[in-house]
């Protein structure tokens, strides 16, 4: 494959194992590309933070945790961090967030998830914070032998906001654990929602308090909606600075919404699946996404979802979802409204939406990411 003499050495970054979409995309690969035979062609070392490491204690011999406790955003991350890699002679290196350190490795891959820095500077506080994201996203972008986009729409967004060529880009989209399932036992998923104290058959937004999820333009549709057949309460999940929390129950507030808006936090990963399967309908009508994982995670569960006609939720969703203009608040709401009420859409989407979700898989994922290491230690 490479001349070695030995199988090639690949570090994989999983210090965000435990952050939200992005932990999600670093644990289900990693265990995927562990249970992919063809793994066994080379070794493995795992960089995570020491707190993490019972989340990677069932891997198979040929992959190694190494300690790697440079937080984000930091200059640990570009000169400890960077010794570390050095330290284990990889022959590659796979980054999973948008940060390749200086001396990784020979080869690098990426991973860039979404270029919304670039997109939508006006989402994001801090000087500081976005001229790290811009930069580190074109070095990673230019140090890199290959660059994995997790959509079409991130990949059009390489190519136009940063001219990679398409020849090192490969897409390969995020999966959906088996996990979530469209037959989970009503007795799971009351217990899942009275663990968080949630009401069944409500509207939910697993999105957090972001500006580009758009989370006060649902409070607004919701409004609009509500008390149309169907249109329960409104759960605003994830995570929240309190400034964020604060605004978005304000607008609830203005909008005579007190009570019928829930805000539970983040929410455990294994109730997920029995707090999709209990709610009305999933609303993700965010502005922009890299991938939108709630989107298939929701269809997996067999719950109807309402979601933006832009960025990668269309091309996730494909047909299988009631897709709309993420800033039009009136067709947002008439969407919200349809679905709760009209049963017979209801099934149709449930169906739609588990078919939708079989073609996301980890597995292939996991086959394509081993793929595109061979092709990067070739070039």
């Amino acid at each position: 494959m490479t001349g070695l003499s030995r199988r090639p050495r690949v570090g994989i970054d999983a210090r965000k194992a435990r952050d939200f979409g992005i932990g999600v995309y670093t644990r289900e690969l990693v265990f995927a590309i562990a249970r992919d035979s063809n793994s066994r062609d080379f070794e493995f070392v795992v960089f995570a933070r020491p707190a993490d490491r019972d989340v990677f204690s069932r891997l198979p011999p040929h992959f190694t945790v190494a300690d790697a406790d440079a937080r984000g955003y930091s200059a640990a991350e570009l000169t400890l961090f960077p010794l570390s890699l050095h330290a284990h002679r990889l022959d590659l290196y796979h980054a999973l967030h948008y940060v390749v350190p200086p001396l990784a490795a020979p080869k690098v891959v990426v991973t860039i998830h979404d270029l919304l820095h670039l997109r939508y500077p006006e989402f994001f506080r801090g000087w500081h914070r976005r001229a790290y994201a811009r930069w580190m996203l074109r070095r990673a972008a230019f140090r890199s032998e290959r660059v994995i986009a997790v959509s079409f729409a991130t990949a059009r967004d390489l190519s136009v906001l940063l001219a990679v060529p398409a020849a090192r880009i490969v897409v390969i989209p995020n999966g959906v654990s088996a996990r979530f399932r469209a037959d989970i036992p009503r007795s799971d998923v009351e217990a899942a929602l009275r663990r968080h104290g949630l009401p069944g058959d409500a509207i939910l937004f697993l999105g957090g308090g972001k500006r580009h999820k758009n989370a006060e333009s649902l409070i607004r549709a919701f409004a609009a909606a509500r008390g149309r057949p169907g249109v329960g309460p409104l759960v605003l999940a994830g995570p929240m600075k309190p400034g964020e929390r604060m605004r978005l129950q304000e607008r609830s507030r203005d909008l005579g919404l007190d009570g019928a808006v829930l805000f539970p936090g983040p929410l455990p990963d294994d109730d997920l699946p029995g707090i999709l399967s209990g709610a009305r309908l999933l609303a993700h009508p965010s502005i922009a996404e890299g991938f939108g994982l709630p989107i298939v995670e929701a269809m997996a569960c067999g719950t109807p979802v309402v979601t933006s006609n832009v960025s990668a939720m269309a091309e996730v969703a494909g047909s299988a979802a009631v897709t709309v203009d993420p800033r039009n608040v009136g067709a947002l709401a008439e969407a919200i409204a349809g679905v709760a009420g009209d049963e017979r859409l209801r099934g149709e989407l449930r169906s739609k939406g588990i078919a939708r979700a079989r073609e996301f898989r980890w597995e292939s994922a996991a086959a394509a990411t081993l793929d595109v290491y061979r092709g990067a230690l070739r070039a």
